[in-house]
């Protein structure tokens, strides 16, 4: 009785299977190969040095305040030297809040960037299997062993790239 189950089980998912069309991409090929991706990663990359730029200066500044005051100290009263630790110390906290807040705003950007071409990739997928009559289109990262055939990454990333 089992192996009648088995037997009809496995001709109806493989009759089923025939009549479908199932395509795969390789989710970080199709990233790499999409060129709008590529442009504004590099504008992104771009932005972060720039940012960089920012706090390696008040690094600088700093570390030059840092420097002088070390030079200074034993020539100064206490006052002053308490009046100069101060302003180290408000340096360093600004660079901290900087770096911090740069960091943040930078994670933002990156994770704005990634769900839009993340929607993007989407969308092209589902446009590219309405046009080629696919009734479904998996990420490879999901299949463990894929048919020969059905993967579409090149065709998805061709498709992208002549949307633009």
């Amino acid at each position: 009785m089992r192996s009648v189950l088995f037997a009809f089980i496995f001709v109806a998912v493989n009759s089923f299977a025939q009549q479908m069309k199932i395509g795969y991409i390789d989710f970080q090929k199709v990233v790499l190969g999409y060129e709008k991706a590529q442009e504004r990663e590099k504008v992104f990359k771009k932005e972060i040095e720039e940012e960089q730029a920012k706090i390696n200066k008040m690094k600088e500044k700093l570390k030059s305040s840092q420097q002088e005051y070390a030079k200074k100290k034993d020539l100064m009263k206490p006052e002053e030297i308490t009046q100069k630790e101060n302003q180290l110390k408000e340096q360093y906290k600004e660079l901290a809040n900087l770096s911090e807040d740069t960091n943040q705003k930078l994670r933002k950007k990156q994770s704005e960037f990634e769900q839009t071409i993340l929607k993007e990739i989407r969308k092209a997928t589902g446009d590219y299997a309405e046009k080629n009559k696919y009734n479904l289109i998996l990420n490879g990262n999901a299949i463990f062993y894929p048919w020969e055939g059905i993967d579409v990454t090149d065709e998805i990333i061709k498709f992208l790239n002549k949307s633009k």
